[in-house]
């Protein structure tokens, strides 16, 4: 047995006339202009708007043409995926009926502290005020810690006593302008070494 093919139409026209007529309760009604479907009550003018649609990109929403309340679009000006929920007292759609549908909307007012998070080195959490810092293991030999002012280098891990360091100038790396200025270790001097490309290392050895 051969398939039977039914083809069904359906009530349709422009937009225009579609306002102009109350369709019957069940009875759809197709936009050709538009290209929307109506679904009829037998009471509203024009029908019930049956599929919203996404309608595009805009510079600004009231740059939209013919839009229906629940359709959704994307504001360039402000970045955002808006949803059209209503007309204004005389009818019309202006940017103020378009509603942000950014789910990560609002103000955060709280933070609490998690695994590697510490606040003011003491507090769990803070509200309005308060210094975000990264937690360290301080079990364990790191040549990174924790402070108020953030993360700190500790040299003394990084170049403990015994430690051979090279520099380019002949300066003493805790002295002024030496590499390590403000560390706090002594240093001395170990002798001094010959590149092949002729330039001179100076070498330090730290005592403490």
């Amino acid at each position: 047995m051969s398939d039977q093919i039914t083809k069904i139409l359906i009530r349709k026209g422009i937009e225009s006339e579609k306002n102009a007529i109350i369709l019957s309760e069940a009875e759809l009604g197709y936009t050709t202009d538009q290209k929307r479907l109506w679904l009829g009550d037998g009471v509203t003018l024009g029908g019930v708007n049956a599929a919203n649609k996404y309608l595009g990109s805009f510079s600004t929403p009231s740059a939209v043409s013919n839009p229906v309340i629940g359709d959704i679009i994307y504001n360039q000006s402000n970045t955002q995926f808006q949803i059209l929920t209503g007309t204004d007292s005389d009818g019309n759609i202006g940017d103020d009926q378009y509603v942000n549908l950014s789910f990560n909307q609002g103000t955060v007012t709280r933070i609490d502290a998690g695994t590697g998070l510490i606040f003011n080195t003491a507090d769990s959490f803070i509200t309005t005020t308060g210094t975000v810092n990264i937690k360290i293991d301080s079990t364990k030999r790191n040549a990174v810690s924790n402070s108020s002012d953030g993360i700190l280098g500790d040299f003394n891990v990084i170049y403990p006593v015994g430690s051979v360091l090279l520099t380019q100038t002949n300066v003493n790396p805790s002295s002024s302008g030496g590499v390590l200025e403000g560390a706090g270790q002594t240093w001395l001097t170990a002798g001094e070494l010959n590149t092949t490309t002729s330039v001179v290392l100076y070498a330090w050895i730290r005592t403490g």
